[in-house]
């Protein structure tokens, strides 16, 4: 695929689908959102239930707890640091195990919680506008890497992307398509014939709400050989909605 472009349009794609999920759609009007009462964030009602008491209604420190934000965490800041805090407890310090009290999947959401809002971060201020790639080089157990301008002017909305043999690669824009990443970064028209994302989702508090988007791709541990690429995308049926996995074929 040395041209994306000619990738895009000179191949016949074939869609099989090979298992299929249906949920019933419940249409809300969109005028309704404007009577929605505020909404707490995802997990942060568990964290009023279970730590607020001792945290803080907004992590600011209590009497029998100390400051969640603003200051170093003595055990670690970092999500299995925290995660492991709240998994096993400090008794030493007055701080209880919930290991036996809560799922694995509730401590790690309290974990990621506290992190972000360590960051300053909430969902209903996430944004695509003004990011800033970092100079400095970053050093993990296997690599010493940094962080460089790939490919640029791409929806906000990408959601999965895979690596073609060639160096380029397949991308899904949620709520546009599929195109192909060249190896210099050039991103193609997007391919003709794949299921298309439906693009009318509802933008409530910076976040976009929605069904039949396009979501992962990936290629086939063969794919040189059989050319199979899996798709995972949502689709719109009358009066509901699917979530289908369909299995693609690329003929030559």
């Amino acid at each position: 695929m040395n041209d994306p472009d000619q990738a895009a349009t000179g191949k016949t794609i074939k869609w099989l689908i090979v298992m299929g999920t249906f949920s019933i759609l419940v249409l809300i009007p969109v005028a309704g959102y404007r009577f929605l009462p505020d909404r707490v964030e995802p997990f942060f009602q568990m964290y009023r239930d279970k730590c607020a008491i001792c945290h803080g209604d907004n992590l600011e420190g209590a009497p029998q707890g100390p400051a969640l934000v603003g200051r170093p965490l003595q055990y670690g800041d970092t999500v299995d640091e925290i995660r492991e805090v709240i998994r096993a407890g400090k008794p030493a310090a007055g701080m209880p195990a919930w290991a036996g009290s809560l799922e694995e999947a509730h401590i790690s959401n309290l974990a990621i919680l506290v992190a972000e809002k360590r960051q300053n971060f909430s969902p209903g201020q996430l944004s695509f506008e003004g990011i800033t790639l970092p100079e400095e080089v970053f050093h993990s157990e296997l690599h010493d890497f940094r962080v460089e301008l790939f490919a640029d002017d791409l929806d906000p909305l990408v959601f999965s992307i895979t690596a073609l043999p060639d160096g380029s690669f397949l991308l899904t824009e949620k709520e546009r398509g599929i195109s192909i990443i060249g190896a210099d970064g050039w991103q193609s028209e997007l391919i003709k014939g794949t299921p298309g994302g439906f693009g009318d989702s509802l933008k409530l508090r910076q976040i976009n709400l929605g069904l039949g988007w396009l979501l992962d791709i990936a290629i086939h541990p063969d794919y040189e050989q059989n050319g199979w690429i899996y798709l995972h995308y949502g689709d719109r049926i009358d009066s509901a909605s699917s979530m289908l996995l369909t299995l693609v074929q690329k003929r030559g």
